[in-house]
């Protein structure tokens, strides 16, 4: 008499021995290609920060955590991986109204040194640039003033080059006249010294670049080759500009691709619904880089490839799932880290690993 564990294990060598049908195996290898992909999307998102309301601007620390600015409130966030967010520092000094308040970050190339890093923030009468010192509660020293003001367009993109310059990201502040007037700081790219005067090269004083609406943010590409900006358009086109010293990039007169001679063409533009560029930066992946924009309005990221001066293609991510995104940041291990703009207390600092 056969016992019943001698036949479990023959019938089950029998099931084994029939192989699949082709629409058998595709149905397995696909249901375990979802429950995999599950649990990649489930291990690759870690919340860093929440709780937080309209942050701005995001800046990388050599140990791995991030300066994460909040716009109406004036403070500054440190998020790190594994650590609870603490606020470091609260600009006291700004007056927050509309688009207004605590904008852009970024580390002085000398922070390994000094612990200094810069801020670009509203006052009751101009924007401005200053240079604080992580872990000293002195306040801010404003390097750059007079940058106009607004309740909207009031620019705030900042990025540090290690040659040591400042370059900094402004709006017309709702003047379209402002753009193209070279004595005023408003609707322009400024390249400056890390004390705040005016770099070597430029055209017009502090100023780099004219004939802009709104920067957001500034990043380089790797090795520093090449400047790029996001820029809010008016009602039909915003942009992705590669930026030179004494560019025209064309507003008010055009607003995206204009083909016409003094003017320099954005590299790539969308619609506003599809975008309102944000934060941008770069994600290295072996030999390829590409860069990442947060979008607002579009409330997605965008991926996009970049061959020199020229950015050939453009790819949503996370259509909708966090709502509206600004800042963006890539990390050396791969990952992206984005920060939600919906406001009331509902933001957070995500991490995706690896960048999608």
């Amino acid at each position: 008499m056969i016992g019943l564990r001698t036949l479990g294990v023959a019938l089950m060598a029998v099931i084994l021995a029939v192989p699949l049908t082709p629409a058998a195996a595709g149905a397995d290898r696909t249901a375990t290609g979802h429950r995999a992909a599950a649990t990649r999307a489930a291990a690759a998102t870690d919340v860093l920060a929440s709780g937080l309301s309209i942050p701005w601007g995001i800046a990388a620390l050599p140990d791995g955590g991030a300066l994460v600015t909040e716009r109406d409130s004036g403070r500054i966030w440190r998020v790190k991986p594994g650590t609870r967010a603490s606020v470091v520092y609260t600009v006291t000094e700004t007056r927050p109204a509309g688009e207004g308040g605590l904008l852009g970050i970024a580390l002085s190339p000398d922070f390994a040194r000094t612990k200094a890093y810069f801020i670009y923030y509203t006052t009751a009468t101009d924007n401005r640039v200053a240079r604080v010192v992580l872990g000293s509660t002195a306040r801010p020293k404003p390097i750059v003033t007079g940058i106009p003001k607004g309740t909207i367009h009031n620019g705030g993109g900042l990025v540090a080059r290690s040659t040591g310059y400042l370059y900094i990201g402004t709006g017309d502040t709702g003047n379209r006249a402002l753009a193209q007037n070279t004595k005023s700081l408003g609707g322009k790219v400024l390249k400056v010294n890390l004390n705040g005067a005016a770099a070597s090269g430029n055209r017009w004083g502090r100023v780099s670049s004219i004939g802009h609406r709104n920067v957001q943010d500034l990043v380089f590409s790797p090795g520093e080759k090449r400047l790029w900006a996001t820029e809010l358009g008016q009602d039909t086109h915003d942009e992705l500009n590669y930026l030179v010293v004494g560019g025209n990039y064309g507003w008010p007169i055009c607003e995206g691709v204009c083909h016409r001679a003094g003017f320099r063409d954005p590299a790539r533009t969308w619609s506003p619904a599809q975008a309102s560029p944000s934060g941008i930066t770069t994600v290295t992946t072996g030999s390829v880089t590409r860069f990442y924009v947060g979008a607002l309005r579009g409330q997605r990221v965008w991926k996009i490839a970049v061959s020199g001066a020229t950015a050939p293609s453009a790819t949503p991510k996370l259509i909708g799932t966090y709502g509206r995104i600004r800042g963006v940041q890539g990390r050396g291990d791969g990952s992206l880290w984005i920060m939600t703009s919906n406001g009331g207390g509902t933001d957070r600092v995500i991490r995706l690993r690896p960048a999608p």
